[in-house]
């Protein structure tokens, strides 16, 4: 698992390994899929990804639709492997400490930069774009304050502190305003499904939330002599080009849509002034005209049945609810100007994270398993059983 993190952190490219590894771990060992809306949700966009692509005659479409087919293989392995919170939580923790090496090499970037002569520069790391680099870090914070919030260690809260603050100023460097805004709705929604709130978890919440606001405004009129107001506009404006002439291409092809790049390959020919984009700079646009009605219903599903999960953990309260719904949350806002999802790292940990909510919500989580040889062993026994 630690080498999976790894890989998933080092860049887009090398972050569908895991999930090529899970495909393979399926074929090889014969492991059968759990039959649940994840899992087959998933295998139902990659096949109706694959047909857009055929239909449309599309071979970068074809190609792109095996991005899902990678999604599968993650979700097939963390749904095997996090059956139980030690699991979970050493995980999480792996994933803020690599995180906290990108966020190093994130804020070296921006010094090299300004040496340069380029002040301006955004910032993104080992994730290929200041957006999803924002929405990856923003990730990370939430993170940082779900083990924050259930640390009575000292010396590992004030480690989880410093790297509280590492992760805000990179994201802040991104200077992305999608993933700004998304961080401060799941924020706030993490408060807001939290039952037990300590007078702690509230200071801490509300100096996070007057802390990140106060550096984004600096930082805005510091590096850009602009408001946030003004930085919003634009950050909406610049994209309105986009997605009308998505709903354009919707509109001509509405069951299938254009395949998995579909606005990639043809998108000049509506979007006049951006051109080709990979995707339409919104989560159900993307489905719509990656994959029409078909697709987007799909995603619909999967979306209502994590709604669903997330319920029914809120109700009986597992202290993860906070963190899996700001997860999801994140993806909500940030998608209404990006699609984090066809980014393989942001994909990976989506999938990742709904897949440990499946496993809390079918009474599939254990508190713990009696030392490392044993949760060795169950792993490998899980990956070739149900």
């Amino acid at each position: 698992m630690n080498l999976f993190v790894l890989m998933v952190i080092l860049s887009p490219f090398t972050a569908v390994i895991p999930g090529i590894y899970g495909i393979y771990l399926i074929y090889k060992k014969k492991a059968k899929v759990l039959k649940n809306y994840l899992t087959i949700g998933l295998i139902l966009l990659f096949l109706c990804f694959l047909f857009s692509g055929v239909i449309n005659k599309s071979i970068i479409s074809i190609a792109g639709s095996f991005l899902i087919l990678t999604y599968i293989g993650v979700s097939i392995l963390s749904q095997k492997y996090f059956i139980s919170k030690k699991r979970i939580d050493d995980a999480l923790r792996l994933l803020l400490n690599l995180s906290a090496l990108t966020s190093v090499i994130g804020i070296v970037e921006k010094i090299v930069f300004i040496i340069m002569g380029k002040p301006t520069h955004r910032i993104f790391s080992t994730y290929g774009n200041p957006n999803m680099t924002g929405a990856w870090f923003g990730s990370m914070i939430l993170i940082a304050l779900f083990l924050k919030y259930n640390c009575n260690d000292k010396a590992e809260n004030k480690k989880l502190n410093f790297l509280l603050v590492l992760m805000i100023s990179s994201l802040l460097l991104t200077e992305s305003t999608g993933a700004f805004i998304a961080l401060l709705s799941s924020i706030g929604a993490y408060f807001l499904v939290e039952k037990n709130k300590e007078t702690k978890k509230c200071i801490i919440m509300i100096v996070t939330i007057i802390f990140i606001i106060l550096a984004f405004v600096f930082l805005q009129k510091s590096i850009n002599s602009i408001t946030v107001i003004e930085e919003v506009r634009t950050s909406f404006g610049s994209r309105y080009d986009i997605w009308f002439g998505s709903i354009e291409m919707f509109l001509l092809k509405p069951l299938l849509g254009w395949g998995a790049l579909g606005t990639l390959e043809h998108g000049i020919e509506f979007m006049y002034n951006n051109g080709n984009v990979i995707h339409s700079h919104n989560v159900w646009l993307t489905f719509l005209v990656s994959g029409g009605i078909l697709a987007f219903s799909i995603y619909l599903f999967i979306k209502l049945k994590i709604f669903s999960d997330l319920l029914r953990i809120y109700k009986k309260y597992d202290h993860y609810v906070c963190l899996l719904t700001a997860l999801n949350v994140m993806v909500i806002i940030q998608g209404l100007v990006d699609c984090s999802l066809y980014a393989p790292q942001l994909g990976v940990l989506f999938i990742a994270a709904n897949s440990i909510l499946y496993n809390i919500s079918n009474g599939r989580v254990k508190e713990s398993n009696n030392g490392k040889e044993k949760e060795v062993e169950n792993y490998k026994k899980n990956m070739i059983a149900n």
